[in-house]
């Protein structure tokens, strides 16, 4: 962990001074939402945000230098013993013909690449199911921040043609353990294939987590599939979700989505998730959902009013 602090460091000194000398590019994007959700007779808000802003120098011979910064949270408003989450991320790039390279506490890279829609318009199916997510690296760096613990690592990206390729290598903090990623993405006109895998070591422990996802498109409707396995069912069940999306036109949406899993080849439940969302122009959003546990009798229903920017 030392070394990877040294060198992101060393990176951002180095960034810091030739972006001091020359006009810097600045990008940013993110979500913030505020969510009422209904289950089991109990009423709750939370707050949900999620946002990105980079830097970029561009030297000579194409080269940049910048720095990327980005935090996430999702907060109980009403309800103090609720999930709480609160992430960062800080790391110091450098980007070339050969790819990018991004040292400090970088984001999961399945996080970029495997985009199913939110079960029921919200998060809270993976925050409160977490072996349920589909992004084992933020599970893991969530709980690690509960208990005062972070992530640092390097993470590689490189695009050749309609093949995308990621790789990361990470640290928790105390060197109790680490948590890699790679993912392959293909990208073709109408459809598009995710494969990745996560390895955990920690304690003498190793755990593989695979995760398949296909998607595709055909006018306004759109769907996937993805298939997640782990070697070990400690760390998360085998899973199907199936989800398809209806554009009825450039502001409404229709998403439904089902997630099956299972623990060692045992069925256990199924959950579906229907929502409708209204997008205007300017970000704007509102969305109206529910989630459908067939393990329970009871269903949660959302209202989500947002702005994406």
């Amino acid at each position: 962990m030392t070394s990877t602090l040294l060198a992101a460091a060393a990176l951002f000194v180095t960034t810091s001074q030739v972006m001091a000398q020359d006009k810097v590019e600045i990008t940013y994007s993110g979500t913030l939402s505020f969510t009422d959700t209904t289950f089991g007779g109990r009423n709750e808000q939370y707050f949900d945000g999620n946002s990105d802003v980079g830097f970029r120098n561009r030297a000579d011979n194409d080269v940049k230098f910048g720095v990327d910064l980005g935090v996430e949270t999702f907060q109980p408003i009403n309800n103090p013993t609720g999930t709480s989450v609160t992430a960062h991320y800080a790391t110091a790039v450098l980007e070339n013909q050969f790819g990018k390279v991004s040292i400090g506490m970088p984001r999961s890279i399945k996080e970029n690449y495997f985009t199913v829609p939110k079960m029921g318009g919200t998060e809270l199916l993976d925050l409160n199911l977490r072996f349920l997510s589909t992004d084992s690296f933020r599970t893991f760096k969530n709980l690690l921040k509960q208990s005062g613990e972070d992530i640092y690592g390097a993470r590689y990206d490189e695009k050749i043609g309609q093949i995308a390729l990621s790789a990361s290598i990470n640290r928790f903090s105390n060197n109790s353990g680490n948590l890699d990623e790679i993912v392959a993405h293909y990208d073709g006109n109408d459809w598009s294939m995710s494969l990745g895998a996560t390895l955990l070591n920690l304690g003498g422990l190793s755990i593989t987590n695979t995760t398949l996802e296909v998607q595709g498109r055909k006018g306004k409707l759109s769907g996937g599939i993805v298939l997640e396995t782990s070697d070990q069912h400690s760390f998360g069940p085998d899973t199907a979700r199936v989800f398809v999306s209806y554009d009825f036109n450039h502001e409404i949406k229709l998403n439904t989505q089902v997630l099956h899993y299972q623990i060692s080849g045992r069925d256990v439940a199924n959950t579906y998730g229907l929502d409708l969302s209204y997008t205007h122009k300017s970000g704007a959003f509102l969305t109206a959902g529910v989630v459908d546990y067939t393990s329970s009798n009871d269903k949660r229903f959302n209202v989500i009013l947002g702005y994406t920017f």
